[in-house]
């Protein structure tokens, strides 16, 4: 059983604190001035992925929008 859904920012945080603060893509630092740090989904949820913390990783911006709704393997 997963813990109830945290609210947007709460998520960013614990995923930020978990996994450092720099997109699993390319590896820049996110949430500062210049670059926002997003959560990502590792398996899209529109491909079954579930909306756990287990399936989300930080990315910058750039990179959650150019990947879409693509898996690992097909980015």
């Amino acid at each position: 059983m997963h813990p109830p859904p945290l609210n947007r920012r709460d998520r960013l945080a614990e995923i930020l604190e978990r996994d450092g603060a720099c997109c699993v893509w390319c590896g820049r630092e996110v949430g500062t001035d210049l670059v926002r740090a997003t959560t990502e989904h590792v398996v899209p949820r529109v491909k079954g992925g579930p909306s756990w913390l287990e399936n989300e990783v930080a990315a910058c911006a750039r990179c959650n929008r150019h990947r879409g709704n693509r898996t690992p393997a097909e980015w």
